[in-house]
């Protein structure tokens, strides 16, 4: 048994993610001494910290987490909620795409000696119906009148 100082050094996770995962209840220390209040940690509650930071990892939360690890759940349940965690994952990662492939339209734009037409970036947004456009129209003297200064 180790307190959970050691496990956490053995473990490479922090004292303070081990007091988090007792206190909901995703990885209970092997046992508590009754009167320091120490935690002990087991090295056989390893495998299961390895499987909680690989979830962590594959962007499951936490209480997703915890309802892989029941032993109860269905297999066809796991599959579900991966299968889920994927096309959010594919779903974000072409949404940065498109902002990649826009910021490198802008950039070719710029490098051009073009200016940067902000109407189409603020457009494409439905809350937003009216843009930026008005802003590249203000004359270069509007900032000053305001009192600020360039």
């Amino acid at each position: 048994m180790f307190r959970i100082g050691e496990f956490s050094i053995i473990a490479r996770v922090s004292g303070r993610l081990f007091r988090y995962y007792d206190e909901i209840g995703l990885l209970r220390p092997a046992r508590i001494d009754p009167e320091s209040g120490y935690r002990f940690y087991s090295t056989d509650q390893l495998p299961r910290l390895n499987r909680i930071l690989a979830l962590k990892e594959l962007g499951l939360t936490l209480e997703q987490i915890s309802r892989l690890l029941e032993d109860d759940l269905p297999l066809e349940e796991m599959r579900q909620m991966l299968t889920v965690k994927q096309a959010e994952m594919e779903q974000a990662l072409g949404d940065g795409l498109r902002r990649i492939r826009s910021i490198q339209l802008r950039l070719i734009q710029y490098r051009r000696g073009g200016r940067i037409a902000y109407s189409g970036v603020a457009n494409s947004s439905p809350t937003r119906s009216k843009g930026f456009s008005w802003l590249c129209n203000l004359p270069k003297s509007s900032p000053s009148r305001w009192g600020q200064k360039i």
